[in-house]
Parts: C-alpha cells; structure tokens; sequence
C-alpha cells in the first residue's frame, strides 16, 4: 500500500462516489480541475507531480506508471487503455498534462508565478537576439546589443534552472507543460489582437 498522507492532496481520503473537486474544494478553484471528466486524470497528476508522492520516489517512469495504474486499478485489459497508458508514459495526453500543470500551480503558488514570469522575459530576450541588424544600426551598437542580451539570457537562464528544478518534477515535463503555457498566451494574444494595431 502505498502512502499518499504527506501529499497536499490526499486523494486517497475521498469517497469513491465522491468527485474528487467536490471533496477538496479547493481544486475547484482550477477548471483543469473542474473540467476534468475522469479523477483518475487528477490522481495521476497528484501522484507524479506531488514531491511528497511515494511514486515520484521510483525513479524508472515506466515502473512508477505500472505501480500508479496497478494501485488506482486503472485496468490495461483493453487497446484503448494501452494507448492512454503508453500518452501518459511520454507525457502526450492533454488531459493529464493539463492536469499536471494545474496541480503545479497549486503546488506551487509563488515560484509557479515567477518561474512563468521569468520564462516570458526569456523568451522576449530569446526573439530579440534572432532580430538582425537594422539599416541605420551601427556595428557596435549590434554587437553591444546582442551581447548585453547574452548576458541577460545567461543570468535569467540559471535562474530559470533554479525555479524549474523547484517546481516540476523533471525536465521532459516541463517542456511538455511550458509548450502548452506557450499555446495559452499565444492563442489569447491573437483572439484580442487587432490587425495593424502597435504596442
């Protein structure tokens, strides 16, 4: 048996007839949560993004899901079960990763808000360095403005590893998770842009 009491979430503590976001109010306050039509999405989260989850402890990923799915009875009977198995195993089922963010978040307020914060600079600081050298733009001033953004880049980048190790369990999910971040603020951008409008 698996212990789960150290985690924030103690999903283990809910009645099985029970949603999960009604017995834990406060995962209400999420809509991956809210919107999730399966709590073992949730459990799953809970179980591999909670430091204090025993799961997280195995470290080889496709022994921790057999233990996870053996323990949350999640059968594998069946090919629709192997393939949401085989989407969880590499991170590809949305469901879930939108899961694993929202518990993230809530994880970790504050650092989560940082580290998101400090990833937008990045990747301004990023697409500025790709600009070229403007018509009236002497060489200096490009070399002293590429190498001033390096030196940004390098500092924001350490403090981005610091923030990451922090938060996310390992660095394949957080790619998974900053892709979909990236998608969010893309899509809202565009649903309120107009075209030809400046900043």
């Amino acid at each position: 048996m698996y212990d789960l009491s150290k985690c924030l979430i103690d999903f283990t503590k809910c009645p099985a007839d029970v949603k999960l976001v009604d017995h834990f109010t406060e995962l209400s306050a999420f809509e991956e949560f809210q919107n999730c039509f399966d709590d073992n999405h949730i459990r799953i989260a809970i179980a591999t993004a909670d430091p204090q989850s025993p799961f997280v402890r195995i470290k080889d990923r496709e022994l921790m899901l057999n233990s996870l799915f053996d323990f949350l009875k999640i059968p594998l009977a069946y090919q629709k079960d192997k393939q949401f198995y085989d989407e969880v195993l590499i991170h590809e089922n949305n469901a879930v990763l939108a899961c694993i963010s929202a518990y993230l978040r809530f994880l970790h307020d504050l650092d989560w808000t940082e580290y998101q914060t400090t990833k937008q600079t990045y990747d301004v600081l990023v697409a500025e360095s790709h600009r070229k050298r403007s018509n009236g733009e002497d060489l200096d001033d490009y070399v002293t403005r590429r190498v001033k953004i390096q030196g940004h880049l390098k500092k924001i980048g350490a403090d981005l590893k610091i923030l990451e190790a922090k938060i996310f369990p390992d660095s394949h999910i957080a790619r998974k998770i900053n892709m979909e971040e990236q998608k969010k603020i893309i899509t809202y951008a565009e649903k309120y842009s107009e075209e030809n409008s400046y900043l």
